[in-house]
């Protein structure tokens, strides 16, 4: 029952920080990630010769999952931690 509830709490933490994370990009961050992230995409489209807006919005799928992976590692860190 305990790892039932905690499996379902960690669910609810991974997704809620997901949908943090895409509301994030869509609205736009006041730190300017979204914007290097899609010049980065820019870039990688530029450079290979590929389309432009798909190599972008590749780029910020990649940065939106890397911040949600980091938010769920920190938080099982800090739960391990925390006993």
């Amino acid at each position: 029952m305990m790892v039932e509830v905690q499996l379902k709490s960690l669910s609810q933490t991974v997704w809620q920080s997901f949908m943090s994370e895409l509301g994030s990009i869509v609205f736009g961050m006041e730190d300017g990630t979204v914007l290097m992230l899609l010049w980065l995409g820019v870039g990688r489209g530029i450079i290979a010769h590929k389309k432009v807006v798909v190599t972008a919005l590749q780029t910020l799928a990649i940065g939106a999952t890397a911040g949600v992976a980091g938010l769920l590692v920190g938080s099982l860190i800090t739960r391990q931690l925390s006993g």
